[in-house]
């Protein structure tokens, strides 16, 4: 990732990194459903873009179907990082 990214990009990112760690566990806590909710737009308005003229009803099944996917792709990544006990 770090590869494909321009100096001001990489420079943002560490920036990022930095603020986050300053962060008290309670805003750290709570920056997760916050991110979602400032994302969930954007998802809605990169969906609408790939498909002009799509309803408002879609664009929410559309987007809940991507999370659905989403979540079951990290689990099937959780299950193949867990070791195994023979």
């Amino acid at each position: 990732m770090d590869d494909e990214m321009t100096p001001d990009q990489r420079a943002r990112y560490k920036e990022k990194i930095r603020l986050a760690r300053l962060q008290d566990p309670a805003e750290k806590l709570l920056a997760g459903p916050r991110m979602f909710d400032e994302n969930c737009p954007l998802m809605k308005a990169d969906i609408r873009a790939s498909y002009p003229g799509i309803s408002d009803e879609q664009t929410q099944a559309f987007l809940k179907e991507s999370l659905q996917l989403a979540r079951r792709l990290e689990y099937i990544q959780v299950v193949a990082d867990t070791p195994y006990l023979i």
